[in-house]
């Protein structure tokens, strides 16, 4: 007598049962899950209920998305990005804005939108695929870098956590990403408080990013890996995203409070109008300001030195 499990056809079954099913699972039991949100969603919009499929779809990102790994204690991450009136907001108010995942430089980043596209032109059946365009409109991002990994290979923070030192990070961070050295770099602490689970559809949640040979868009790729993957060469990065998913979201940029700016860096061609622009943001805010600059003795790497 065989005890293989028999496999479960959830596209047939009813959306009672499929509830069943669904409420029998663990929380460790996702690849399941997913199946069974998919046929859920698909199940609901063929009867015509709408509306109902595109909140099961929203509730799915959030299944699917949110953090699993313990965020105990705060940590340190840098953001390269330009000196624009933006940026000076941010300073002064103490926010940090968020960005949909179509305002990426890179049309590839995230895979999600490509992975999305491609399959809606190309499956036979796009129903669940066309739901989940219009949840993921609902994804805002923040990049963050490090100089050294967050998670290991079991899916846990590192620890002991390695001195995350601005000399230490890449010189291409500053050509990619403060517009040819002419930006800024902010050092971040951010707090385990900051992460938020409402346990029902939204959440604020750490990402790290999976660095890969080949990048796979057909239909068996899941939601998490077209959301946090990208090519082997950018692995030097280290990347962390701070992803924010809330299905009733209005705003295309929102701002979040609760990230501690321990430090703000010049780039080496930054401008004296935007270096004495960023000093009046940190009037009187316990925030040190620093100015990149040439290493001479090693040209792969720029010395900080403290103006303020």
């Amino acid at each position: 007598m065989s005890n293989a499990v028999k496999e479960i056809d959830y596209q047939n079954l009813s959306i009672y049962d499929l509830e069943k099913e669904y409420i029998s699972l663990t929380e460790e039991n996702l690849q399941k899950k997913e199946e069974i949100l998919r046929a859920w969603c698909k199940k609901l919009y063929k009867e015509g209920k709408k509306d109902e499929a595109l909140a099961k779809t929203k509730e799915y990102l959030y299944v699917m998305l949110r953090q699993r790994f313990i965020y105990n204690k705060s940590r340190t991450f840098f953001m390269f990005r330009p000196i624009s009136e933006f940026m000076i907001q941010n300073l002064k108010d103490d926010t940090l804005s968020l960005s949909p995942t179509d305002k990426f430089n890179d049309p590839i980043d995230p895979p999600i939108n490509v992975w999305i596209t491609n399959n809606i032109k190309t499956i036979a059946d796009p129903t669940f695929m066309c739901l989940l365009q219009k949840a993921t409109d609902l994804l805002r991002i923040r990049c963050f870098v490090r100089t050294s990994k967050l998670l290991n290979e079991d899916h846990k923070l590192i620890e002991p956590e390695k001195q995350q030192k601005i000399e230490d990070i890449s010189p291409l961070m500053w050509a990619h990403y403060a517009d040819g050295h002419r930006g800024a770099c902010m050092e971040f602490e951010i707090p385990p408080s900051l992460i938020k689970d409402d346990g029902k559809c939204s959440f604020i949640s750490l990402v790290p990013i999976v660095y890969e040979e080949n990048i796979n868009i057909e239909d068996k790729l899941s939601i998490s890996a077209a959301l946090n993957v990208k090519s082997k060469d950018w692995e030097y990065e280290h990347e962390v995203r701070l992803v924010q998913f809330d299905p009733n979201m209005n705003e295309e940029f929102p701002l979040i409070k609760g990230l501690k700016l321990k430090a703000v860096y010049l780039g080496v061609n930054c401008t004296d109008v935007d270096e004495r622009k960023v000093k009046m943001a940190l009037l009187n805010k316990p925030i040190d300001l620093y100015r990149m600059n040439i290493n001479v003795a090693n040209l792969n790497r720029f010395i900080a030195k403290r103006i303020g």
